[in-house]
């Protein structure tokens, strides 16, 4: 199988193909780490998240979540959401993030104590 625009027969062993990840920056506009203070059993949360129109001088607009499945990443959503800007201009927030143990999730060694993972 080969992609639109790429000869396959190019690709060296020192390359990394036809099928190389794509960067956040060409879908978002900011990636951060939000925190969520420790809960009962003392464990710190932290999501990163992908954004578009975000910030603090955006907090009143609606927000448009996208949230992947089982296996993903936040990035997985990442044309859909630059379309989406496309199409909302500065009238909605946009935000992907990686759910627990996914992306760049940052999370504490396993086992999840069960309070983290609700």
């Amino acid at each position: 199988m080969s992609v639109a625009g790429s000869d396959p027969s190019s690709t060296s062993s020192s390359t990394k193909g036809p099928f190389t990840p794509l960067e956040w920056t060409g879908f978002f506009e900011t990636k951060r780490q939000v925190s969520i203070p420790k809960g009962l059993d003392s464990t710190e949360i932290t999501f990163t998240l992908y954004e578009i129109n975000g910030g603090e001088d955006k907090s009143d607009l609606p927000v448009i979540l996208l949230h992947h499945g089982a296996g993903h990443c936040a990035l997985s959503f990442a044309a859909t959401a630059r379309e989406l800007g496309k199409l909302v201009g500065d009238r909605a927030r946009i935000i992907s993030y990686d759910a627990r143990g996914h992306g760049n999730d940052l999370v504490p060694p396993s086992p999840f104590p069960l309070l983290s993972v609700a």
